[in-house]
C-alpha cells in the first residue's frame, strides 16, 4: 500500500504541504539527497522539518543522522529501540504530535 495511499484513508493530506516519496526523487533512503531533497522542496530547514516513517534504518535514523526529527510509524508494534524518542502505531495518531 502506497504512502499516499495510506495518507488518503486516514484523512491526513490535509495536514501536510509535502509528501516526498523516494521513487519520484530517483534515490531511496537512507540517502541524504532525499532528506536535501524534502527540505529544498518544503522551502525549510532541518529544525522546522519531521521524518515519519515504518523503517527505523531508512526512515528514522536516516532522518535522525541528517539532523530531522523523526517518529517511527510501529503498526506492528515491534520492540522500539530505546533511542527513539516519538512511536505510534496507527497515522491517526499523528495529530496528537501537532
Amino acid at each position: 500500500e502506497s504512502t499516499l495511499t495510506k495518507m488518503s484513508v486516514c484523512n491526513l493530506n490535509p495536514y501536510f504541504e509535502n509528501v516526498i516519496i523516494s521513487e519520484d526523487v530517483g534515490v531511496n533512503k537512507p540517502d541524504k539527497r532525499i532528506f536535501e531533497y524534502a527540505l529544498e522542496k518544503a522551502n525549510a530547514g532541518k529544525h522546522e522539518s519531521i521524518m515519519i516513517g515504518d523503517s527505523l534504518e531508512a526512515d528514522v535514523r536516516g532522518a535522525l543522522d541528517f539532523g530531522i526529527k523523526a517518529i517511527y510509524f510501529n503498526p506492528l508494534k515491534a520492540e522500539k529501540p530505546q533511542d527513539i524518542e516519538w512511536e505510534i502505531h496507527q497515522l491517526e495518531e499523528l495529530l496528537q504530535h501537532f
